[in-house]
């Protein structure tokens, strides 16, 4: 619920500070005082558009700031984890800032966040209805949704959403599945071509190195030759003997000074290396190994493989895996009959259970509309409206979406023999205000929006019906917190709590000022309410019966008599 809400330099409000109470809180005050600016305030604080022209005269920026108070598990909770927003002892502390260069900037639980977050959490927050642009029913999916809160239907809409995933899915495999069939259709024969010649190419990964190197062995093979030749000679007859000698001889100088052994053991090493270098370089003179014919075959692989590189634009890894990757599209296009059955079989099966579960969903609404129109006619009924008709209208939808197989809208028919239309083409600013109020007294009990606002719910209206949308109001107030902006003094004696807003002068400037009424005090503003300035004793003594009405009011217990 809201427990604090401050107004600094928003119009004529230079600094206001507001405690609704926990119940029904009224807001009073003449027209043009201020009222409607508490209203933008809220507005503001939850998502709202923000004018410069609000922003009051000679000052720089705006400032709101409002305090919300929410039990364990909240879904605003839930949402500030989401953004890593930590939130202690369930208190949410939402500020914004409205500067005159055009800059908004807006906080939670002082981190920084935009206004469209800042309008994600207030709708879990707050509820306003009051001007057309504020009033969520004038909306298709928010009828629909209050039809569903009221028939608890939140696990065949869960259903109805997840079936309709499930289709979308498979409807968009079976699409593509489509597009790439035709589209392979139509390549087919080139990619059987670029198979067939990559096929018989036997590529095989790495040879285009090693063939390189083979190359630059056979194309140089004289140079090779020779240059082995002169190596192999200089082992044999001159680097191996000579080294074998010296062996020879420091073991026989070794049986005179022993310590020649290590070196003779280190030159037999170097024979042992220098014999198997000689082997090496023989073998490399091998004739066969510099055949004339290998390196015509080997030319002509090279050319193969580097025009196939050229032609395919590819690496020899890639032009191994694309022949690969062709072999698997060909395969496709051949299982494209079986495959093309299967995704439709998925798809038919999907819509299927979409249309099981949209119709389990649409039976539902349809009970629960016939239940809410009479329920909702008491309501009307009771709140000045006799007359009027409100109807739940189904049109189908085909195929279902997320929501359903139907548009729901509510026909709103204010007077006997008037067609019925939609509600958002001919409500009043008053109906729509009660309305919704009937709704929400129908829906106190659903899981909500803790705190609503109604502005206008007293709009052309008095008497016995003033009278009842005042308890419908204080009815609410007992499961919602409810705050009412009103001139009407047997709505604002309901209250729990309230506040007057008038307008003063400040040295050459006007401001608006916010004080809680309380005692005689709120007694003066009743009676202010039911007679205007001229508040007379015998408006006083009305405002008291009013306030006395008030099931928890003090000025319930007996009233001494006061001798005169």
């Amino acid at each position: 619920m809201l427990t604090e809400l401050t107004v600094e330099n928003l119009a004529i409000v230079e600094h206001a500070r507001l405690e609704p109470a926990p119940g029904l809180t009224a807001l009073s005050g003449e027209t043009g005082a201020g009222k409607s600016l508490l209203v933008g305030a809220l507005t503001l604080l939850t998502g709202g558009r923000a004018e410069l022209d609000a922003i009051r005269t000679g000052e720089s920026r705006a400032r709101l700031e409002a305090r919300f108070q929410v039990g364990p598990g909240h879904r605003a909770l839930v949402l500030l984890d989401s953004w890593g927003i930590p939130c202690e002892d369930g208190e949410i502390v939402v500020r914004r800032e409205v500067a005159r260069e055009g800059r908004s900037r807006a906080w939670v639980n002082q981190a920084s966040v935009t206004v469209a977050a800042l309008a994600e959490l207030g709708a879990l927050l707050l509820e306003v209805h009051g001007q057309h642009e504020h009033q969520h029913l004038l909306h298709a999916d928010r009828q629909r949704d209050v039809l569903d809160r009221w028939a608890d239907l939140g696990d065949e809409r869960r259903e109805c959403a997840r079936a309709f995933a499930g289709w979308r899915a498979a409807s968009e495999a079976r699409a593509k599945f489509a597009e790439e069939s035709a589209r392979a259709a139509a390549e087919a024969d080139a990619w059987a071509f670029a198979h067939e010649e990559l096929e018989r190419a036997e590529l095989q990964p790495g040879e285009d190195e090693e063939l390189a190197s083979r190359l630059a062995r056979l194309r140089h093979a004289g140079k090779l030759t020779q240059a082995l030749a002169r190596a192999r000679d200089a082992l044999d007859g001159g680097a191996l003997h000579g080294t074998a000698e010296a062996e020879r001889a420091l073991r026989e100088a070794a049986q005179v000074d022993p310590s020649l052994n290590a070196l003779a053991e280190e030159l037999a090493t170097a024979k042992l290396t220098l014999t198997e270098s000689l082997r090496a370089v023989e073998s490399a003179l091998d004739p066969e190994a510099l055949d004339p014919g290998e390196a015509e075959a080997a030319e002509a692989r090279h050319a193969l493989l580097e025009r196939l590189l050229r032609r395919h634009h590819r690496t020899l890894p890639e032009l191994i895996a694309y022949r690969d990757e062709l072999a698997a599209r060909l395969a496709r296009v051949e299982n494209a009959g079986s495959e093309r059955t299967r995704l439709a079989e998925a798809e038919r099966e999907a819509r299927a259970a979409l249309d099981a579960a949209a119709k389990a969903l649409g039976r539902g609404r349809r009970a629960a509309a016939r239940r809410l129109e009479p329920a909702l006619a008491k309501e009307l009924s009771a709140l000045g409206l006799a007359q009027a008709k409100l109807a739940v209208t189904f049109e189908p939808l085909d195929p279902p979406a997320a929501h359903g197989a139907e548009k729901l809208e509510l026909q709103f028919a204010p007077n006997p023999g008037e067609a019925a239309r939609p509600l958002a083409k001919i409500a009043s600013g008053g109906e729509l205000s009660r309305v919704m109020l009937a709704l929400e007294t129908l829906l106190a009990e659903a899981d909500g929006v803790a705190t609503l606002l109604f502005d206008e719910v007293d709009a052309g209206i008095g008497g016995a019906v003033a009278r009842a949308v005042g308890e419908r109001l204080a009815a609410l107030a007992r499961v919602r917190q409810v705050l009412c902006v009103t001139h009407l003094p047997v709505i604002a004696a309901q209250a729990h709590r309230q506040f007057r807003i008038s307008k003063t002068p400040a040295g050459s400037r006007t401001v608006a000022v916010v004080d809680r009424v309380e005692g005689e005090a709120r007694v003066e503003e009743v009676a202010r309410m039911l007679a205007g300035d001229a508040a007379t004793a015998t408006t006083r003594r009305q405002a008291e019966e009013l306030l006395a009405l008030r099931k928890d009011s003090p000025l319930r217990a007996p009233r001494k008599k006061v001798s005169t």
